[in-house]
């Protein structure tokens, strides 16, 4: 095995954006919080604390290690999984009383469309992080190129290869599709001519770009609807309705982090490499693929969620049997704060 793969078969152990190997649980932290009297935080809970999710441990860690949380009287419990959260999981927390939390876009509102009354009231995380590799100096040049080709996936009917096949139909192509396994795998197969291309977010492949080895071809998040929303924040109708200071509250300080790290990006570095022990390099690779979206008006917000559907049904992640849902009838935007509006 070469250097270029030993690095990337440890690296696959962090790939982006389910892949955080924990230490421990979300409630190990680096330092203490900002000091603020006990007695004037809001203790509730939390769906969301994803162990293996980058963009939502960030969240989670900085808003405790900056005491943003605590500066708006909130002591939010996150309840931990080891994985992201599906629409059925939202429904069965709803019903052990959860009002708030954070999830990839389209669950809440597969959930909204199977009758959890549920709303989206902000977004702060908003491409589709995925790529298509193929060798720097190979025959494939063009996206039409991979027509009748082989595309590595890490497995047959995953995430990863229903994006594949969004992009073959946005480029009127028809690819076989190989399920190859993690990172180390594509790019041997890509290697010795069993694919002749991979598709990943793993930022330890992006080192091989830097390398020459590998090129992108194509970046899925060119192509998908923009504005477009992949992580959000979502509540009950019946929080937003009898405790919206709550709701606000939390949103206003969730977005507060995400600007913090949007701006800070070598603190969420720090965060990244205490949590999964990467290297600093590989950490940037990940950190740098994030699309923070810490500002964004209630029109863009609607708009965002309504593309993210979109893009979710026509990749074949929301079966079709599942009844559509309006996006303004699933969007709150009104406890967007100011420093978020565009």
């Amino acid at each position: 095995m070469s250097i270029a793969l030993a690095i990337i078969a440890m690296a696959s152990l962090v790939v982006y954006p389910d892949i955080f190997l924990p230490k421990d649980s979300t409630q190990q932290l680096a330092s203490a919080p900002k000091q603020v009297q006990t007695s004037a935080l809001t203790k509730f809970n939390v769906s969301g604390a994803f162990e293996r999710t980058l963009s939502a441990f960030l969240v989670i860690d900085a808003g405790r290690d900056k005491g943003i949380w605590t500066s708006n009287q909130l002591d939010p419990q996150f309840v931990t999984i080891r994985r992201a959260l599906t629409a059925a999981e939202i429904k069965d927390q709803v019903a052990s009383g959860i009002n708030i939390g954070l999830s990839a876009t389209n669950e809440p509102l597969i959930a909204r469309s199977d009758g959890v009354p549920v709303k989206i009231v902000a977004s702060y995380v908003g491409n589709v992080p995925q790529k298509i590799f193929v060798k720097a100096e190979g025959p494939i040049k063009t996206a039409s190129d991979l027509d009748g080709k082989k595309i590595g996936v890490s497995a047959l009917n995953s995430a990863i290869s229903r994006t594949a096949a969004y992009v073959s139909n946005r480029f009127g192509i028809r690819p076989e599709f190989v399920p190859l396994g993690n990172t180390a795998n594509l790019v041997l197969a890509l290697k010795d001519g069993r694919a002749d291309a991979f598709i990943s977010s793993d930022p330890a492949a992006l080192r091989l770009v830097d390398s020459e080895e590998l090129r992108i071809l194509v970046y899925v998040s060119d192509i998908v609807p923009r504005p477009h929303a992949s992580f959000v924040i979502w509540a009950t109708d019946d929080v937003i309705q009898k405790n919206p200071d709550l709701v606000k509250r939390f949103v206003k300080a969730t977005l507060e982090i995400v600007k913090h790290l949007q701006e800070n990006p070598s603190y969420a570095i720090d965060l990244y490499i205490k949590r999964t022990n990467a290297s600093r390099d590989l950490a940037d690779k990940a950190i740098g693929q994030l699309d923070w979206t810490p500002r964004m008006s209630g029109v863009e917000l609607s708009t965002a969620v309504a593309n993210s559907w979109e893009y979710a049904r026509d990749s074949g992640s929301i079966p079709a049997s599942i009844t559509p849902v309006k996006a303004e009838d699933a969007v709150d935007s009104r406890f967007l704060p100011d420093f978020y509006l565009r």
